[in-house]
């Protein structure tokens, strides 16, 4: 299949009144548009809402069969995990993974321990994301930004505002 480039879609303005109508047919683009994805967003509330309630015996029964295979578990953990740290079934298998996490002594805090680090100069274990304050540098002048080789660029953007008052009163 051929590649196709696609055209820009213009449609021209040549005068002021053309303008306008653009611009009231652009409100009404925007009213056809947001009532398309108002239906769309009450369908898909809707498909959730049902799927939800569909789905919640279901959840429930998995959790009570997940928490009665954890009590199994720890009721019978000297028996199954004597010598092992899993137990395969012929449907599947159960066991524990030892694992670590960190977490401040009692009476600490993430905060506090930040500050110890910084305080020890344990630097490898504090995260630092750096990067340029753009809004900072906004308020440099030209001669200073020059020296980080960076510019201020002027440029037009063009706009569009609807007048969605006199759009909404519109049959």
């Amino acid at each position: 299949m051929a590649r196709i480039k696609p055209q820009q879609n213009i449609q021209p303005v040549r005068t002021a009144e053309e303008a306008n109508e653009a611009l009231k047919e652009l409100g009404e683009l925007k009213r056809i548009t947001a009532d398309i994805e108002n239906r769309m967003n009450d369908d898909i509330a809707l498909i959730k809402t049902g799927a939800a309630q569909e789905a919640a015996p279901h959840n429930s029964r998995r959790a009570a069969l997940e928490n009665g295979l954890m009590a199994y578990a720890e009721a019978n953990k000297d028996i199954l995990f004597k010598d092992r740290r899993s137990v395969k079934f012929d449907y599947g298998e159960l066991g524990y993974r030892r694992s670590a996490e960190l977490a401040p002594k009692k009476g600490s805090t993430w905060k506090k321990i930040l500050g110890r680090l910084k305080e020890l100069a344990f630097t490898d274990a504090v995260r630092v994301k750096e990067e340029p304050d753009k809004e900072a540098m906004s308020q440099w002048p030209d001669e200073r930004l020059e020296l980080v080789d960076c510019e201020r660029r002027q440029k037009d953007t063009f706009w569009f505002e609807l007048d969605e008052e006199k759009l909404a009163a519109l049959p």
